[in-house]
């Protein structure tokens, strides 16, 4: 019989781990500084892209370090906003990855409707199209699901392993997923949920807009660590 996991999930752990940190909001606000140069040189010189691409490319650093810290359960503290090289190259070779993986997706999911697109009724008002519609729908809500889902776990295999190889380990993810469903689950919509709040919650007021790059760092501090609890909680004996 599989053993249960050793500690439970917690988000209320993951956000005490954050601000029994006496620096953690300065490290935050390192991070949410580097979104906001990111996004404004982004817009107001475009020859600026290699610029915005490096913050990003730092910040992913710095949650690799996190989840890899946490996960191991070697650092209870936030990461320091140093070893700068050591961030870049993490965050640069993760994005790197990502793009690739990203690219494939869209080639699938492009690929897939345009084979789908040759069954489609000829008219809307057809008996056919509804079922159609409903399928292809269902179809992309599922992968999208499925890809969101094995990429944040992704990130977790990365950051632990500090490997290349780690992250395209679709079979480890799938075996922690069938010993750990529920876990697996939660951590994922529990992390995904909370980083759509610090995107959007903010927005709600034009005040609160300018807030979003610090909110969404805060955001994917507590989903990194949720992350790493998860990864923690579902090794492989």
């Amino acid at each position: 019989m599989d053993k249960a996991p050793s500690h439970k999930l917690s988000p209320q752990a993951a956000v005490k781990a954050i601000t029994k940190d006496p620096e953690w909001t300065m490290k935050a606000g390192i991070g949410g500084l580097f979104y906001a140069i990111a996004f404004v040189t982004l817009l107001l010189n475009p020859l600026l892209f290699p610029l915005s691409i490096c913050l990003i490319a730092l910040i992913q650093g710095y949650f690799v370090t996190m989840v890899h810290r946490t996960a191991s359960e070697t650092e209870e503290k936030l990461p320091e906003w140093k070893g700068w090289s050591e961030l870049l190259i993490a965050g640069l070779t993760w994005m790197a990855i990502s793009s690739v993986r990203i690219f494939v997706e869209v080639v699938f999911v492009l690929s897939a409707l345009i084979i789908a697109s040759q069954f489609a009724p000829d008219s809307v008002l057809s008996h056919r199209f509804a079922p159609w519609a409903i399928t292809i729908w269902t179809f992309l809500v599922l992968f999208l699901a499925a890809t969101s889902f094995f990429s944040t776990y992704l990130f977790a295999s990365f950051s632990t392993q500090q490997e290349t190889k780690a992250a395209f380990a679709l079979r480890e993810i799938a075996r922690r997923l069938a010993k750990h469903p529920a876990e697996m689950v939660k951590g994922w919509l529990l992390s995904t949920g909370i980083f759509c709040i610090g995107v959007v919650a903010p927005l709600i007021t034009v005040v609160g807009a300018f807030l979003v790059p610090s909110t969404t760092f805060i955001a994917q501090i507590i989903s990194a660590q949720i992350l790493a609890q998860v990864w923690r909680n579902t090794r492989l004996d």
